[in-house]
């Protein structure tokens, strides 16, 4: 961190040095002496990083020009050069237009009194500068990170005001959707264009503001989700004059609530989708009625006596063998049918588009045989069977409710039975697996 007190001074005559530096510890300054060369003063400053520099613009023949000079200690490490040179020094400094560099620039013979003030003139507006660079550097990665755009529309579809930031998020410059407000509506996704025209219908002067959601594409091909808000603008005389709005891109926000949306739906520890979403799906299945609903068969699975298996091997064990027995059932059904994990132990599975009931006794022999495969964990192992309760759609029930109630009877039957087995909730024991 540089010393406010600290000053290094670049001079090449003993005497001039020697008076200057005592001119300047008795105004209070701590000097730094090098040479007058380009090459010292860049090297002594990335060493000592004083405050500011003091030397003469004319440097020692074949080295850097004092200005060069001042320019770099300027945008390498922000520090300050005062120059105290002769009458023709400072027309080569105005000269070279280092407004921004140097602050200040004397004509020797200087008072101390002079060479204070100028001192001290300079320093102030260093940090100023520093303070002025700082706030702005904030403010730029603020704008980099907001991505949000401010514009005024007026009655006839034509802007008044787009932000420059609207490049950023929309991929038009302001000056684009000033000259060709079409634009604004051709950038928006089909599909979503006649909300956003319904957003900005002209509405009574006591409505609040409007809002929607709709997705832009970017040149890149690239869709991203805009969140609208507007608010209409009336003269004093009751005259509409349009909207003014904010567009924000929502898309990481949208991403997130899809995200969620779907670990909602979603057992966290198998990651099967949860009874829960099972239900909605088939209710909306459900909804058409037959015949516009193919058959379908809901199968309850239950593993018998889990509680040992975790009070044996522990909880994380027990975990582990759901996992594991997840997968099995994933792989014992089609694509297009649906495995989910209702409560604890119990899994659901729904067969779709089945052609008779043949084929769910079929499915429920293959889960049997494929779970009562010995499951092995970290040098460990177990092994697990399963009761199981079958309903037929429409035979057993027109509605999810029903459907899951007497599949949980035909489960419950097949407990009672000895496990390990399944039964049909219609026969109740006419169609069955027995080990």
């Amino acid at each position: 961190m540089k010393d406010p007190s600290e000053i290094l001074l670049a001079e090449d005559a003993y005497a001039k040095a020697a008076g200057l530096a005592g001119t300047l510890e008795c105004l209070g300054y701590t000097v730094i002496r090098t040479a007058p060369s380009g090459t010292a003063i860049l090297e002594k400053a990335a060493t000592e990083t004083p405050a500011l520099v003091l030397t003469d613009i004319f440097m020692e023949k074949g080295e850097t020009e004092g200005t060069e000079v001042a320019r770099q200690l300027r945008t390498r490490q922000g520090i300050p050069t005062l120059f105290l040179t002769s009458g023709a020094g400072r027309r080569i400094a105005e000269k070279a237009g280092l407004a921004r560099d140097v602050y200040d620039c004397l004509t020797r013979p200087v008072r101390p009194r002079q060479l204070e003030n100028a001192i001290e003139a300079v320093l102030y507006k260093n940090r100023v500068r520093q303070e002025t660079e700082a706030y702005e550097m904030r403010c730029r990665m603020i704008s980099d990170r907001v991505r949000e755009w401010e514009f005024w529309r007026m009655p006839d579809g034509r802007f008044s005001y787009v932000s420059p930031s609207s490049r950023r998020v929309t991929g038009c410059s302001s000056e684009e959707l000033l000259r060709h407000p079409d634009r604004f509506m051709e950038i928006i996704r089909q599909e979503d264009r006649a909300a956003v025209s319904s957003c900005l219908e002209k509405k009574a002067p006591e409505s609040a503001d409007t809002a929607c959601e709709f997705r832009i594409v970017l040149p890149t091909g690239e869709s991203r989700w805009i969140r609208m808000t507007c608010r209409q603008v009336f003269g004093a005389d009751g005259t509409w004059l349009g909207w003014r709005g904010n567009g924000r891109d929502i898309t990481d926000l949208t991403n997130i609530r899809k995200e969620i949306d779907r670990l909602s739906g979603q057992d966290m520890l198998t990651r099967l989708i949860s009874g829960e979403t099972l239900l909605k799906t088939l209710t909306r299945r459900l909804s058409g009625g037959p015949p516009a609903v193919p058959d379908m068969a809901v199968i309850l699975a239950d593993l018998d006596n889990f509680s040992e298996i975790n009070g044996r091997f522990g909880h994380s064990f027990g975990d582990e063998v759901l996992r594991e027995t997840a997968r099995r059932l994933s792989a014992c059904i089609r694509a297009s049918d649906m495995v989910a994990r209702t409560v604890a132990n119990e899994f659901a599975v729904v067969l779709e588009d089945i052609p008779a009931s043949w084929y769910a006794c079929a499915i429920a022999d293959k889960i049997i045989r494929a779970l009562s495969a010995p499951i092995f964990l970290n040098g460990r192992h177990c092994t697990v069977t399963v009761s199981i309760g079958i309903s037929l759609y429409p035979a057993d029930g027109p509605d999810v409710e029903t459907l899951m109630r007497k599949a949980d009877i035909a489960m419950s039957r097949a407990k009672k039975k000895g496990k390990n087995t399944y039964f049909f909730y219609e026969s109740c024991g006419v169609c069955r697996f027995d080990t």
